[in-house]
């Protein structure tokens, strides 16, 4: 025992005179080193590194301030802070949160860092929503501290540098809030940058049915001559009319029931005001002032890919389509059920071939997306013989859909065609479908889907049905080997998921091999199955 003490004493008196370095530390310093210290990087290309975009977590807005990207950065050393604080467009992305208790004092921040850079601007204050959404099984009734004054203050701040705004997003799940956010923005005369807004705000219920809440108070009158994505849910129409003074590339509404305070000429001008419009989206829209009375030249549309219409009333859908030229329509999605009336004068306008090329909107597109469509059977396969490019076809209630129906009995009948061929030739429809996604089916329909394809000799590729069918396995095998792609739709509890829908259908007209919602299926599945994110 007090040899080994002699010992280590001993190691201890050689490392003391060698500077407390071992005979390993010398081996390794006289290899220098391959990478130069960070101190020595030009300012440069660190500010190159940071600026780079590795973890788009880092970038989230609604993450803590203390966790962002930008304020990590800060925190390294004082060389790292000041090249981060000479960095404006680190700084030019402003969240206010509910939950964020220096949320005034951050806004002031960020602003005097962002120096004239433009701004992102995304308010998200919804206590309730999250308080309700941290259980589903239970639903909150207790009161909300909704910090109005804290909101109020940090929206002053950001109206006073408005010809800076490039992104603003609201979304409120309260009244009050919502008109505190409005009358702070109607206060501001023009923004010159300003090309994304998104407004969502709150309904009430009444009679069972919900409804948007009045902010004719807030009165808009700001310039937004940049203006390329508009996106309003359950909020005043007037932001819609004359104030759009850009030319728009989206156009998404979602208002239930009615739109009183904006009519249908201001609307149909705006729509005139933007030849580049890719994406328009209507939804929950009963009817607009004037629009039965309104006569003028269709408005051309010419780079239109995407429409979608979704509970809209039916003789509004039908104007609409017959003021409208539509000459390279990609994606069409259709959800009009019977809420409203009956939807054949609708049909018959997609149908009707325009007088100055002959082709109808239908003849360029390659997706659509049916859920249900209140219209005879009769009148609604006419819809087949005028989708010569359909490749994807996305029918999500299929017990429910007429479309669906119309779908099966031309199957029938081009299977009795093909068996007992006629003297006069039938063109055979929809030549180019090789993708079929079943919102719930059985697994007969789903045979013959098939069968039907092969028998053609048009064979099917990808294939997605409902996750809850009931399918032996030796049919699910069988599905695996004719097709490229067999898959099934995953549901989720989450309303908020449900958009997911949105970019599967995306990703299945332009890539559907990459489609980035297709996940591992269980192990009980065939190892060749895949699953889309519902």
């Amino acid at each position: 025992m007090a040899l080994r003490w002699a010992r280590l004493v001993r190691d201890r008196k050689s490392k003391g005179r060698q500077g407390g370095k071992s005979c390993e530390d010398f081996r390794i310093i006289h290899f220098p080193p391959k990478v130069s210290a960070i101190n020595r990087l030009p300012v440069e290309i660190l500010s190159i590194i940071f600026s780079y975009e590795d973890d788009p977590a880092w970038r989230s807005p609604g993450l803590h301030f203390a966790l962002r990207h930008e304020a990590v950065l800060s925190q390294v050393c004082r060389l790292w802070r000041a090249i981060t604080l000479n960095m404006p467009f680190l700084w030019n992305r402003i969240a206010l949160v509910h939950y964020d208790e220096h949320i005034v004092a951050q806004t002031y921040a960020l602003l005097k860092r962002s120096k004239r850079v433009p701004l992102e601007i995304r308010v998200d204050w919804r206590p309730l929503w999250d308080l309700r959404h941290a259980d589903y099984a239970a639903a909150y009734e207790g009161p909300v501290d909704y910090r109005r004054e804290a909101l109020r203050d940090a929206l002053s701040a950001l109206t006073r540098h408005v010809a800076r705004w490039q992104l603003l997003l609201i979304r409120v799940d309260n009244q009050e809030v919502m008109q505190d956010a409005l009358s702070a923005i109607a206060s501001c005369s023009s923004a010159p940058l300003l090309e994304h807004l998104c407004l969502a705000a709150p309904t009430c219920n009444e009679e069972g049915r919900e409804v948007p809440f009045d902010y004719s108070s807030a009165l808009f009158s700001c310039s937004m001559p940049s203006l390329t994505y508009l996106s309003l849910r359950n909020s005043p129409s007037h932001w819609c009319g004359a104030s759009t003074t850009g030319s728009l590339t989206v156009l998404k509404l979602h208002l239930p029931y009615d739109i009183p305070s904006a009519s249908y000429a201001d609307f149909m001008e705006m729509l005139a005001r933007s030849p580049l419009l890719q994406v328009f989206w209507l939804s929950c829209v009963h009817t607009f002032e004037g629009y039965e009375d309104w006569v003028g030249e269709r408005v051309l549309l010419p780079e239109l890919e995407k429409l979608s219409f979704h509970n809209i009333g039916p003789d509004l859908g039908s104007k609409l389509l017959a003021c409208l030229a539509i000459t390279n329509l990609k994606r069409l999605e259709l959800n009009l059920p019977d809420c409203w009336g009956s939807y054949e004068t609708f049909v018959q306008e997609l149908v009707t071939p325009y007088p100055e090329t002959g082709q109808t909107i239908l003849h360029s597109v390659t997706g659509l997306r049916v859920e249900s469509i209140a219209c005879q059977v009769d009148i609604l396969s006419s819809m087949l013989y005028c989708l010569p490019k359909l490749s994807v076809l996305f029918i999500d209630h299929c017990h429910s859909s007429v479309f669906y129906l119309v779908l099966m009995r031309y199957m029938a009948q081009s299977i009795a065609e093909n068996t007992e061929p006629q003297d006069e030739y039938t063109p055979l429809l929809l030549p180019l479908l090789d993708t079929v996604v079943l919102g719930d089916s059985d697994a007969l329909v789903v045979r013959c889907l098939v069968e039907w394809r092969l028998m053609v000799d048009r064979r099917l590729r990808r294939l997605f049905v409902d996750s809850k069918m009931i399918m032996d396995i030796e049919e699910e095998d069988r599905l695996v080997e004719q097709l490229d792609v067999f898959g099934r739709v995953l549901t989720s509890p989450g309303k908020e998921l449900m958009l997911d829908l949105d970019e599967v259908m995306d990703n299945l007209i332009t890539t559907p091999k990459d489609c980035v919602h297709v996940i591992p299926a269980p192990t009980e599945q065939p190892p060749n199955t895949i699953a889309l994110c519902r």
